[in-house]
């Protein structure tokens, strides 16, 4: 915190606070953002050749990062019109040539995932493991492996249903196998969070967390909306999982998490009658007024990443903030959130969608978020 304040105000000695989180081994769970705000500092203070191989360790290291897609992005200069002419390709059917946008992400699973055949090979293999997955308490492990020995899937899905932290702490090795289980039990945003852990991050295995579906509607939003796909698809996925009748706790509904109100002023602003609460499951309403409220937070914020807090914080919260901290960089000001919810949600978004263009496209366009913060404009929605 006080690294990113002197970072805010353009002081040289930021520095040294983002050096003393990276020195103190109990803080290691912050590292990668101390060395990526380390590498800003020292750019912000004119020493950019001493950034640059902070940003290069960062951006060469294993997995995928919020702040390591933001070190690549200070290594790599790319505009959004390097990709224009591939768009094509996340705006196609599903897999197999099928339109997915009605069957969602189970059939995705049927043919990414383990076949029936394949996971009866994975369990035998796995229920043979004296260890159980790495950090399940013991156990845990040991009824795991009983299940997985008698073949009891809806064993192994309460299972992982009832325990989802242990599941997501699983190694490699398990991953595909309780994922399509998952998958299976219908907990898709249980499945999608174990496809994700999956280390490789080319075209193969990552794409499993990251299916191409919706593929109309993306295309229609694309159109009308001038929304990119991967953007889009990386909001579904962090909004809902895919599962287009899902109701969060306070009540906003479907692929895009709408709340109903939220959906009616939509709803008044297109000319048409106000959707009801059942309305809002179907994939191309959703998305629909999904994207024109998205596409007028961008427009009102005049930047994708505060729009993305918009959408999750609530805009009026949001031009709160920017009005209190005229000219602050970005980055600094998404770090620096009080709704920690708001900051991971454009994080993961971010992540999302780096994967998408990365995996389907075979190049990403990595965001800027050096640059200050400006006030919103007058066309910014009061809801």
């Amino acid at each position: 915190r006080l690294g990113l304040a002197a970072l805010a105000q353009g002081d040289p000695a930021a520095r040294i606070h983002f050096q003393a989180v990276l020195d103190n081994p109990k803080a290691k769970g912050r590292h990668l953002g101390a060395r990526y705000f380390l590498a800003r500092s020292l750019a912000a203070a004119g020493l950019e050749n001493d950034a640059r191989p902070l940003y290069a360790e960062l951006a060469r290291g294993p997995g995928l990062d919020y702040y390591r897609v933001l070190a690549r992005g200070r290594l790599e200069a790319a505009t959004r019109d390097h990709l224009a002419g591939s768009l094509s390709r996340l705006l196609t059917a599903g897999p197999a040539g099928r339109d997915q946008d009605s069957l969602g992400y189970h059939l995705w699973v049927t043919e990414k995932g383990f076949s029936r055949e394949d996971l009866e090979r994975a369990a035998r293999g796995l229920g043979g493991l004296e260890a159980g997955p790495p950090g399940w308490p013991g156990e845990l492990a040991r009824e795991l492996r009983r299940l997985l020995t008698g073949r009891d899937w809806w064993g192994v899905f309460d299972l992982l249903d009832a325990n989802p932290d242990d599941a997501r702490g699983s190694g490699p090795l398990w991953f595909p196998a309780l994922a399509t289980v998952a998958a299976w039990g219908e907990n898709y945003r249980l499945a999608v969070s174990l496809f994700s852990r999956l280390p490789d991050e080319g075209p193969g295995l990552k794409g499993w967390s990251h299916p191409l579906i919706y593929a109309r509607e993306a295309r229609a939003a694309y159109r009308e909306r001038g929304l990119s796909p991967s953007l889009l698809l990386a909001l579904i996925r962090t909004e809902s999982a895919y599962q287009a009748d899902i109701i969060s706790p306070s009540n906003a509904r479907g692929l895009m998490q709408l709340l109903p109100a939220t959906a009616a002023k939509v709803a008044a602003a297109l000319g048409e009658p106000a959707p009801g609460p059942v309305d809002l499951f179907d994939p191309g309403l959703n998305i629909r007024y999904g994207a024109w409220y998205l596409e007028a937070l961008i427009e009102g914020f005049g930047d994708e990443s505060l729009a993305l807090a918009g959408y999750n914080g609530g805009p009026y919260n949001i031009k709160s903030l920017l009005l209190a901290k005229p000219g602050q960089p970005l980055d600094v000001f998404i770090e620096s959130l009080p709704f920690e919810e708001t900051a991971r949600y454009v994080k993961r978004i971010t992540e999302s969608r780096y994967v998408y263009e990365s995996v389907y496209l075979g190049r990403a366009v990595y965001p800027d978020l050096t640059r200050p913060v400006v006030p919103p404009n007058s066309s910014l929605p009061d809801f």
